[in-house]
Formats: C-alpha cells, sequence, structure tokens
C-alpha cells in the first residue's frame, strides 16, 4: 500500500523507518508472551526506537491504517517530539476525549 513511496521519499533527503510492531515480522516477542500490544505501548516502542536507537530529535510520523492508530498515540504522547502526523484510516472517536492540539 505505502511501499511504492519510501524510496522517492528517501531520494528527498529523509530517512524512512519501517518497523515491525512487536511480535510481527522480524520482532521478538514480548518476554512473557502477552501484552504489550495495545496502541500506546507499541507507540513508545516506535518512539524509543527513533528517539534513543537512532538518535532522532523529532520526527514526521505517518500511520495507515491500524498503524494510524499507533502513530495517533505516539503524537499524543510524545508531542513535542513530533514535527507533523499524518494518520490515514485513523479512527478519530478512539481519541475524541484525549485529542489535544500539537
Amino acid at each position: 500500500m505505502y511501499r511504492h513511496v519510501i524510496e522517492p521519499i528517501a531520494r528527498a533527503g529523509y530517512y524512512v523507518i519501517v518497523p515491525d510492531y512487536r511480535g510481527a515480522g522480524e520482532s521478538s516477542i514480548p518476554p512473557d508472551g502477552k501484552g504489550g500490544y495495545d496502541k500506546f505501548t507499541m507507540a513508545q516502542d516506535i518512539h524509543s526506537l527513533y528517539k534513543e536507537n537512532l538518535g532522532v530529535e523529532k520526527a514526521y510520523i505517518v500511520g495507515i491504517d491500524i498503524g494510524s492508530m499507533v502513530a495517533t498515540a505516539l503524537t499524543l504522547q510524545f508531542r513535542t517530539d513530533v514535527l507533523a502526523l499524518y494518520a490515514s484510516g485513523e479512527f478519530v472517536s478512539v481519541y475524541k476525549k484525549t485529542f489535544m492540539p500539537l
């Protein structure tokens, strides 16, 4: 769905990070085999990846489909580290009570 835009964005001078969520693809499963699959915990995983592991101070966050919920959760938790958010297929009503402008 989005993989065709990765190369042009990278050629434009941006770093593109496309991580797997915990327990999916090449990522590991939490030690207890359960828990940590909620959008806020996965958002913390992504934030830690780009901020602590890769040294990226601020980022443009993009989420598509289910990833849009994680992207929105990341933006809500770490708004000072987010330059902009693009969420496609977002279920906005989930965040109605917690949404605050950047």
